[in-house]
């Protein structure tokens, strides 16, 4: 079976029937079969040449998912990265796609980065500590299928129009590169003095990422994918009103990951 077959498509091509199929495999629901499986035609002869077998690789899965386990994949994010969201994400991630052919070519997380350091390849500054950055093109360099950005907590604070435009500058390195975007937005956060207790910087965020992609589809260029954090997080589990640790930063990492994979 390869990505695109079905049972009825199977059956035509070798002179035979669903049923057949289904009773010659044991097969309990004809709408599953699996990209890999190996079928029994049994005496049957095909109406046209079949295509040559090959070995099944790994394919983008039809429930929803954003990586195939063959791609090569760019992570980049801010301190939420540098933590343990990001080492759990970073080591299912890479087994993930390490057993499927793929690879991680960058996993970067740079305490309070922005998009904006990310795109210039600027220092930041946290807590009196400087952490470089590598520039999106280095990153994108290495020819990455996916670039996961998992950045957007530490631009909060700013306009929804310079968050669209630092998005849109983003995408557009991204389309020249001919790299897939997929955005894992900000999680659920109070802000170090409650500024954000309500919500609504979290939601602005997210509204920016939808109406780029809204421009996006209306231009006919492939939309991003968005994972929407705040599904995971909790801004009372934060250990200083903006990061999680422990249980609270691997469950959001655990369900980031179903998203991805």
């Amino acid at each position: 079976v390869r990505a695109g077959d079905t049972l009825g498509a199977i059956a035509k091509k070798f002179g035979t029937t669903v049923s057949a199929l289904a009773k010659l495999n044991n097969l309990k629901n004809v709408n599953v079969i699996v990209v890999g499986q190996v079928l029994k035609l049994g005496t049957t002869k095909p109406t046209s040449a079949p295509t040559p077998v090959t070995s099944p690789t790994p394919t983008t899965p039809t429930n929803g998912n954003t990586i195939p386990a063959n791609a090569k994949v760019a992570f980049i994010g801010d301190s939420h990265t540098a933590g343990v969201f990001g080492a759990r994400l970073k080591s299912k991630l890479g087994n993930y796609l390490s057993n499927g052919g793929g690879a991680l070519t960058t996993f970067k997380g740079v305490p309070s980065a922005t998009t904006n350091n990310f795109l210039n390849g600027t220092q930041t500054n946290a807590g009196g500590t400087i952490f470089s950055t590598p520039s999106l093109a280095s990153v994108l360099s290495q020819k990455p299928k996916v670039l996961v950005v998992a950045l957007g907590t530490n631009q909060l604070s700013a306009s929804k129009t310079w968050n669209k435009a630092q998005i849109r500058a983003v995408l557009k390195q991204a389309d020249a590169a001919g790299t897939k975007v997929v955005w894992v937005g900000p999680p659920d956060v109070r802000g170090y003095s409650n500024e954000f207790v309500d919500g609504t910087r979290e939601a602005a965020f997210y509204a920016a990422l939808k109406e780029v992609n809204a421009e996006r589809t209306a231009a006919g260029k492939k939309a991003m994918t968005i994972v929407d954090s705040r599904k995971y997080t909790n801004q009372n589990n934060t250990v200083d009103r903006v990061h999680f640790s422990g249980a609270a930063a691997t469950k959001w990492a655990d369900e980031v990951y179903q998203q991805l994979t």
